[in-house]
């Protein structure tokens, strides 16, 4: 803002170009750079005020290029900066606390702060539960896992923001309409853009219809990323079960990894139910 106020000012004739202004121009870059490169490390460092008071001087040094001020009054208005930045700054760090109180209460109750769905300490506890009765008697149980296709995409091509609403949106779809199909299935976030459904009952030639018949609505309606644009959200899917030979619910859990990579591998948008790869129009 001050470096196109400065500039705008020069086009008008207002001011003159100067080569302090220049440095203080430098300076002002810098500063951005660096709080950019380090906010996490700067916001609980003293070195926060530091940065805010050089910011501040080049900020007021560039400006003083378009209106008369003496170096007190540059100083002064610094210091009414710093103040303001300052306040900023204590409701940055209360609103900080306050994410993490809401990360541990997410933490204790079971559920995904983000999505909603239950979280990764649940799913472990459910899988270990699970395992010990299932390997226990003749009942099948069926584990899909899937992953939301090129997800980094989303977060770097038009921001987090989107990402976020993206994991909101397919894990709210796939949570109604195993809640619609009355599938008796549990939803779990265990990664950034991963996801495990829990099939008691129910086998994994029985799971995978369900599951595809789920991604073909996901993928039959696009996603607005924003204002005129939008996307097509595709899945990888891998579907198992639990065998006689699985000595823990982890070798149940590495087996559906397994062929969820295997339908990433084909090109993503793919699926592989016990190692059988289809991909997915």
């Amino acid at each position: 803002m001050p470096i196109y106020i400065y500039g705008l000012a020069i086009i008008r004739h207002q001011t003159q170009f100067n080569i302090l202004n220049l440095l203080a121009m430098l300076l002002l870059i810098a500063i951005i750079w660096v709080v950019y490169r380090n906010s996490e490390w700067l916001i609980d460092s003293a070195w926060y005020y530091a940065t805010q008071f050089l910011f501040g001087v080049a900020w007021w040094s560039i400006l003083k290029g378009i209106r008369t001020m003496t170096v007190s009054q540059v100083l002064l208005l610094t210091f009414e900066f710093m103040l303001m930045m300052t306040i900023v700054h204590f409701g940055n760090i209360e609103i900080r606390a306050m994410i993490k109180r809401c990360m541990k209460l997410e933490k204790d109750n079971g559920y995904d702060f983000l999505t909603g769905v239950r979280n990764r300490r649940t799913f472990n506890e459910v899988s270990n539960e699970v395992f010990e009765v299932y390997s226990n008697n003749d009942l099948p149980v069926a584990m899909a896992m899937f992953d939301i296709d090129h997800f980094k995409l989303f977060n770097d091509q038009y921001g987090h923001q989107v990402g976020d609403s993206v994991l909101k949106y397919v894990a709210q779809l796939f949570s109604d309409e195993l809640f619609e199909r009355k599938t008796n299935a549990q939803l779990f976030r265990v990664g950034g853009e991963e996801f495990t459904i829990i099939f008691r009952n129910r086998t994994s030639a029985e799971a995978a219809p369900i599951v595809k018949a789920i991604r073909d609505i996901l993928v039959e309606k696009d996603f607005e990323v924003k204002d005129g644009l939008d996307v097509r959200i595709t899945v990888s899917i891998g579907v198992t079960d639990l065998k006689k030979s699985d000595q823990s619910a982890k070798d149940f859990y590495k087996r559906v990894d397994k062929y969820l990579y295997q339908a990433k591998n084909n090109s993503r948008n793919s699926m592989s139910v016990e190692g059988d790869v289809s991909s997915l129009s």
